[in-house]
């Protein structure tokens, strides 16, 4: 099965890019399916010749803000575009390392 995977961008409660994601709810005439992909990571000036300076921090705030994320995630895990394997949503970690305690994530 095939899908575009989007870009989710998620910094303990703050959203960014957020329109393509926006857009697939609203417009039900989109036939293709989807995934999405959280770019979980810290955007710094590494492009402007500045990979010091932090943008926008990658932060992982703990359990309330999981269940904040989660609830911002669900009304694409429950539209019928969205891929699934087996019934679960396919959702990409771009850094999966980088997350604390992912097992509890996880779980949560």
């Amino acid at each position: 099965m095939t899908a575009l995977c989007y870009w989710h961008y998620w910094f303990g409660g703050v959203r960014l890019l957020e329109r393509p994601e926006t857009d697939l709810l609203k417009d039900q005439d989109l036939p293709h399916r989807y995934c999405l992909a959280w770019a979980n990571q810290s955007w710094t000036g590494v492009w402007h010749g500045r990979g010091d300076e932090v943008l926008q921090r990658q932060d992982y705030p703990g359990e309330a803000d999981d269940i904040e994320h989660f609830k911002c995630l669900l009304p694409h895990f429950t539209d019928s575009r969205y891929l699934t394997i087996d019934g679960r949503p396919v959702f990409y970690l771009f850094r999966p390392d980088d997350i604390p305690d992912l097992p509890r994530l996880a779980a949560l």
